[in-house]
C-alpha cells in the first residue's frame, strides 16, 4: 500500500494485494504505526473494494497525508484488526 498522486488527486493505492475475507472490513488512514489506531484520531476511506487485485481509495482534498502513518484494514463485525501497512 502507498499513497499515488494521479490528476491531481491524492489516492491510497492497493497494489496485488490478497486480504483475507470477512464481513465489514472498513480502510482507515492512521496517524499511528505498527497496526496501532483509534477510529476518532484516524480518517476513514471507505469499505473495502476487493480481497484480490489493486485498487485505489481517493484521500479527501485538503488533507495532509503526511500526517498519517500507517494504512489500517479493519473488521467492525468482530473489532479485529485484517492487516496494516506502514507509510514511508
Amino acid at each position: 500500500m502507498r499513497i499515488i498522486e494521479l490528476g491531481g488527486q491524492r489516492l491510497v493505492r492497493f497494489e496485488d494485494v490478497a486480504i483475507t475475507n470477512a464481513p465489514d472490513i472498513h480502510i482507515y488512514l492512521s496517524r499511528e504505526s505498527g497496526g496501532k489506531w483509534s477510529e476518532p484520531a484516524s480518517l476513514y476511506l471507505g469499505a473495502l473494494k476487493a480481497t484480490n487485485g489493486s485498487f485505489n481509495y481517493k484521500v479527501p482534498a485538503g488533507m495532509t497525508v503526511a500526517d498519517y502513518k500507517s494504512v489500517v484494514v479493519w473488521c467492525r463485525a468482530f473489532g479485529v484488526l485484517i492487516t496494516w501497512a506502514d507509510l514511508t
